[in-house]
């Protein structure tokens, strides 16, 4: 936000790779590997995994864009087999919106827009989600049955109802709230 030119959608989804791959990071990449006719691989790219974050912090936010989906402004975007993290935009004018999206298998994203704003070019009322669900989304929910619906806990989160008037777990002395993450 607040660039001249922003950033590419490829940069953007690789900036959220991680989040939903434990905080490992994986260069973007269409193939993975090719192999011959005897299935001798001849060429294999791994994207280069490396730790971006803590498995902590991804999967705290891992679950904060799931909460986008579940009840905020990407709710277009949900799947009935698998769990969807997402992140919407788009600018202040509504001439350019984007959404990411992140399922258990891989990182997808997709963006509509104008390069310019023009009053008579708006897209208020569109819903980039929804493209990306009725695409994107419904790639993940059939082509991959037999993988994980949701993404794997980590041990050392505490996941709570939490005291929203503090931030912290709920009490006796604090109602229930939503669901937190320590």
């Amino acid at each position: 936000g607040a660039l001249t030119e922003g950033v590419t959608l490829e940069n953007l989804v690789n900036a959220y790779i991680p989040y939903g791959n434990n905080g490992i990071y994986n260069e973007a990449h269409i193939i993975s590997r090719i192999e011959d006719s005897t299935q001798q691989i001849i060429y294999q790219n791994n994207g280069n995994p490396r730790q971006a974050v803590s498995e902590e912090t991804a999967y705290v936010m891992n679950r904060l864009m799931k909460n986008v989906v579940d009840n905020g402004s990407g709710t277009a975007a949900r799947l009935s087999n698998k769990v969807v993290c997402g992140k919407t935009g788009t600018t202040q004018d509504w001439y350019d919106e984007v959404f990411v999206g992140l399922t258990p298998d891989f990182a997808s994203g997709m963006t509509m827009g104008y390069k310019y704003n023009d009053d008579y070019l708006n897209l208020q009322g569109v819903v980039s989600a929804q493209i990306w669900q009725n695409i994107i989304g419904e790639y993940a929910n059939t082509r991959f049955p037999d993988t994980p619906s949701d993404f794997e806990k980590v041990k050392s989160v505490i996941e709570m109802p939490m005291c929203t008037s503090t931030g912290l777990i709920a009490s006796a002395n604090c109602g229930k709230g939503a669901i937190g993450y320590w």
